[in-house]
């Protein structure tokens, strides 16, 4: 056996669980070892090397080592000109010349990094859209019953059609050991400007209350590339989208409301520190970016038979979560599990109240009243714990208390005779 262990080296791309690993071994194999095709190819190219089996794992805490320190360093972000702007400087020891390209990193403390980070976040280089484009059915429920020889069928179907672009940018710098354990240095920018579109259809013949315990991803989470050493860290983005539904109605007809908003820029800092304060951005958006979609309307279906009541909020948010992991093998548990979370909510409101009437010698009428309000609100949270050392929240942001800014996208007033489709309007 030929040993060349314990040893690290940089693996190809196509392995993906990590840019190195550890040799458990590498030992000759006979050429009789070999599977065909191999043996095929050596012999059409003339090949009479040696061939060896190489045996690797992610077990780095079974590497022996002569030092008793272990430094660890994050710098990821995808704000392009961030490289050229914020690394290669001189180190704080003094070095009078620029480092070589491999050696490019940053220098110097949160302020400094903060008074930097001004002049390379004017670029929009780099920003990642996470944007999302469906059609999704979010609730679908069906019944029926025998009346005689008449099968009564009721039915009730809630669609979205839904476009979020939440255009996420971001910057993690983190450095100190693993061995022995101390985190020296970790912050973070975040910043979002996002889009949101929705439209939503409630459609059937139904009575129904409905609410949920908790809300439910409607959505696998969508992954975008990240950083990721295996057994040590792990960072990267991630667009996740929930749902949660209100009901109590009586439904005869479809339903269909939509709205659009789009959001200034925001831009948060982590640690919150007086420094970082004067360079956070939180706005909140202007009137004249809200619109309504096309198609917003009630088709009802309403006769003097019957009182049609809708309360339905139908909640859809979209989540950027930006988060990072470093682990230290052989040690139990997240040494550094930081979160970010920017999130939009999307409120729609259905307000429908339809009340028979009607008597001898009256003609049968029904009177309505309609309410479609779209309720949006923007905020930012997360979490920072250090194992040992506690949590650090991140203090929320919101742009408005509560469920938030309420825009009327529709709202009508009328009577339906019953047999006629003329409507009344006051």
């Amino acid at each position: 056996m030929f040993r060349v262990y314990p040893i690290l080296f940089s693996t190809d791309a196509f392995l993906r669980s990590g840019p190195y690993a550890r040799v458990v071994s590498m030992e000759p194999v006979e050429d009789t070892e070999l599977p065909e095709y191999h043996l095929h190819k050596r012999s059409s190219t003339s090949h009479s090397s040696k061939v060896y089996k190489l045996v690797f794992d992610y077990k780095f805490e079974a590497i022996r080592r002569d030092d008793t320190t272990v430094n660890i360093r994050i710098d990821y972000t995808n704000l392009v000109p961030y490289w050229d702007d914020m690394t290669g400087k001189d180190s704080g020891k003094g070095k009078t010349s620029k480092r070589s390209r491999h050696e490019k990193r940053w220098w110097g403390s949160f302020p400094d990094w903060l008074t930097k980070l001004t002049r390379v976040r004017t670029s929009d280089e780099g920003k990642l859209p996470m944007s999302l484009h469906k059609r999704m059915l979010l609730y679908r429920k069906r019944a029926s019953c025998a009346r005689g020889n008449v099968r009564l069928q009721a039915g009730l179907d809630v669609t979205l059609d839904a476009k979020f672009d939440m255009n996420a940018r971001w910057a993690y710098y983190a450095q100190g050991t693993i061995v022995p354990l101390k985190v020296e240095e970790i912050y973070t920018y975040f910043e979002m400007e996002p889009v949101a579109e929705a439209v939503i259809e409630v459609e059937g013949n139904a009575q129904m209350e409905y609410r949920m315990k908790n809300r439910i991803k409607i959505i696998d989470t969508l992954s975008y590339p990240g950083l990721a050493i295996k057994g040590i860290a792990a960072i990267g983005p991630t667009l996740d989208v929930y749902g949660e539904m209100r009901a109590r109605a009586t439904v005869a007809g479809k339903l269909k409301a939509g709205a659009k908003i789009t959001f200034p820029k925001y831009e948060v800092y982590f640690p919150q520190i007086d420094e970082a304060t004067k360079y956070q951005k939180f706005p909140k958006p202007a009137e004249n970016k809200e619109e309504g979609s096309k198609g917003t309307d009630f088709q009802p279906i309403l006769n003097a038979e019957v009182t049609a009541s809708v309360g339905l909020d139908l909640l859809i948010t979209p989540e950027v979560n930006l988060g990072i992991k470093v682990n230290s093998p052989g040690i139990k548990g997240d040494i550094v599990n930081a979160q970010i979370v920017g999130f939009v909510n999307n409120t729609f409101r259905f307000e429908v109240q339809g009340k028979a009437s009607g008597g001898i010698g009256q003609t049968p009428a029904a009177s309505y009243d309609i309410f479609i309000k779209y309720i949006y609100n923007f905020g930012v949270g997360g979490v920072a714990t250090f194992k040992w050392l506690g949590s650090h929240a991140l203090k929320p942001l919101q742009l408005w208390p509560g469920e938030g800014r309420e825009k009327m996208l529709w709202e009508h007033h009328g009577v339906r005779i019953q047999g006629s489709s003329h409507r009344s309007l006051y």
